[in-house]
């Protein structure tokens, strides 16, 4: 037989060829184990009532069925799955946007301090420290979904086999989500350095170290 065209599919190993020539190839008569069906939207139940009055019809099931319950299946783990990642995530990020701020304001506590005495108000001198934050968080937004659509493509790979394979599917609102999550950790962090920021001791800082 002539191979007429590849079928990209995600599960399985199906092959498909005219039922005649399939019949005549492996020595069968005219027997069918499964056939599908195009129906009109909104006729499925009926259809299958039908089809189960017949008796040669062993059994029935409906596209939206099979996926309803593939959905169910996989979300009663995925959630929980999800939710753990979610919550590592925000951490590791309240936790590393933190430490920049905290970094930044021991580096450069003495010339903050420099400033409030020249007469900047304690609410300039935070713009200017979370300011700079914001802008290495700006940057590094875009970089880091760069790096996690190549990693969702690397673990999608890595888990390709002959039997199934897992497209990389990554909607809009993922990344809204994603950036979402690093906006409410910096300003979780800021509001958390705030106060620090603001009772700066500023003849301690402007004393010359010996």
């Amino acid at each position: 037989e002539v191979v007429a065209a590849l079928a990209d599919e995600m599960m399985g190993l199906s092959g498909y060829m005219n039922i005649h020539d399939l019949n005549h190839l492996i020595g069968e008569g005219h027997v069918i184990s499964a056939a599908y069906l195009s129906v009109t939207p909104g006729k499925e139940a009926s259809v299958v009532e039908k089809l189960g009055e017949l008796p040669s019809v062993g059994g029935t099931a409906t596209r939206r069925a099979m996926l309803q319950s593939f959905d169910e299946q996989i979300a009663s783990g995925l959630r929980l799955t999800v939710a753990i990642v979610v919550s590592l995530a925000s951490v590791v990020a309240l936790g590393v946007i933190y430490n920049g701020i905290r970094i930044a304001l021991s580096e450069r506590s003495r010339e903050l301090a420099s400033l409030r005495v020249l007469g900047f108000t304690r609410r300039e001198v935070a713009t200017l420290l979370f300011g700079e934050q914001g802008v290495i968080d700006a940057l590094g937004t875009p970089l880091g979904l760069l790096l996690g659509l190549g990693f969702a493509y690397w673990i999608a790979v890595g888990f390709k086999s002959e039997l199934y394979r897992f497209p990389v599917v990554i909607l809009p609102h993922t990344y809204l989500f994603a950036a979402s999550v690093i906006v409410i950790a910096a300003v979780g962090a800021g509001m958390m350095m705030k106060r620090r920021i603001y009772n700066l001791d500023l003849v301690s800082v402007l004393k010359t170290r010996e």
